[in-house]
């Protein structure tokens, strides 16, 4: 074993330390360093974003893994009650949720989220209500995602105006639990603006 002279930071006298001993050290100062550098960003993001929305991102973005991949079985629940047949985003969705039947709201709790397919016939909460429609508008081809709000304890699914030949800068918010559609520019929040 190969053996280094170091000083000792409080009285200067001389140590001898083995070469693994340095590398401990060093490793020690190199993880304090990133836990510093981690815990730094992570208070510029919070500070920046603010603590809802960083919870209300990582609600959604667990949501959106529930989404389901049955696309064929959506697909046909989703032509079943629409007989839209232009090109828009919009139009496609009002067309759907007039026909839809009305989904009984049924307040799942905080964690448990009813299965898509189930949500017709059982009824579901927001979040479940919201997972249904976004999973019925990505069968058929339109974009459509998931949106909660930590501090109205609320979710909405959130629908990019899609058209092949117009390009509108426009969203529309549906939410299911009180039928309720709004459109708004994409420069607005929804949810400062209800």
């Amino acid at each position: 074993q190969k053996y280094y002279n170091t000083y000792c930071e409080h009285c200067g006298h001389k140590e001898e330390a083995t070469k693994f001993d340095v590398f401990k050290n060093r490793i020690f100062y190199i993880s304090l360093s990133l836990i510093i550098i981690c815990t730094f960003l992570f208070l510029i993001i919070i500070t920046t974003i603010g603590p809802n929305n960083l919870i209300s991102m990582l609600v959604t973005e667990d949501l959106t893994s529930q989404l389901s991949n049955d696309n064929d079985y959506f697909r046909d629940i989703a032509l079943q009650y629409t007989t839209f047949d232009g090109y828009d985003s919009f139009g496609f969705t009002e067309d759907l949720v007039e026909h839809l039947p009305r989904i009984r709201y049924v307040d799942n709790g905080e964690k448990q989220i009813i299965s898509p397919k189930d949500v017709l016939q059982k009824g579901g909460d927001c979040k479940s209500q919201s997972i249904f429609l976004v999973s019925l508008m990505k069968s058929t081809g339109y974009s459509a995602y998931i949106d909660c709000n930590i501090k109205y304890r609320h979710c909405v699914t959130k629908i990019p105006y899609q058209n092949q030949h117009i390009q509108q800068q426009q969203y529309m918010v549906v939410d299911l639990t009180g039928d309720r559609i709004s459109i708004y520019n994409n420069s607005v929040d929804h949810w400062e603006n209800d």
